[in-house]
């Protein structure tokens, strides 16, 4: 299902894409995760599927969960409680995960998002610490999926320094991440909680 954000008022300045990782890890930021730096695995588009850019990134492995990580960003990434945090994804027909999830850290890592079945165990069940967010995106193409900043607890803005991705077993190739920055609209003020408790709902959650 193709979603659109909300349309700002007129005369208003529209949403902002702000990308935070494509072809490189945000300035400052080191790599880790499962294996350590090595978990990072660039893949040019000779090697595999890239969606924006000259390389996605990407990991792999039958029944394991697994994870790579940038932390430490010398810029942090700035999230208001408007905005909307995106990133891009491509599942392995040949060898699909059970489950995919995005962890943020802001000098801890419990505000987390994830798709299809509920197997990586991190934080607290139906909270912004482990919020689910629909089933897996179709295997075979390229997914944007999009979290509301109000869904992982964000109420004021939050500066992030690291972003994790992880998944349960699979081939999953990962690209252009970032945040929508959504500029205050008094007009949406009053029905703001409502609009996105509809944007929560995981049939608004990727767009293909």
């Amino acid at each position: 299902m193709k979603t659109s954000l909300p349309k700002e008022a007129r005369g208003g300045e529209g949403p902002v894409e702000e990308v935070w990782i494509d072809d490189d890890l945000p300035s400052g930021a080191l790599p880790g995760g499962s294996s350590g730096k090595d978990s990072w695995k660039w893949i040019s588009k000779s090697e595999g599927p890239v969606f924006s850019g000259e390389r996605a990134h990407s990991q792999a492995g039958k029944g394991k969960q697994l994870q790579h990580i940038a932390l430490g960003a010398v810029k942090p990434l700035r999230v208001g409680p408007e905005d909307v945090l995106f990133a891009y994804v491509y599942l392995d027909p040949k060898n699909p995960p059970r489950e995919i999830m995005m962890q943020w850290n802001n000098g801890n890592w419990e505000h987390r998002a994830f798709w299809g079945d509920d197997l990586i165990t991190f934080g607290d069940a139906n909270t912004p610490s482990r919020r689910r967010f629909g089933s897996l995106p179709k295997p075979g193409e390229w997914v944007r999926l999009e979290v509301p900043a109000r869904q992982l607890g964000i109420t004021s803005p939050m500066d992030f320094v690291g972003w994790s991705f992880d998944q349960q077993g699979g081939t999953i190739y990962w690209d252009k991440s970032g945040v929508v920055k959504m500029p205050k609209n008094p007009n949406r003020e009053p029905v703001g909680d409502a609009l996105w408790a509809l944007f929560a709902s995981p049939e608004f959650q990727y767009i293909r």
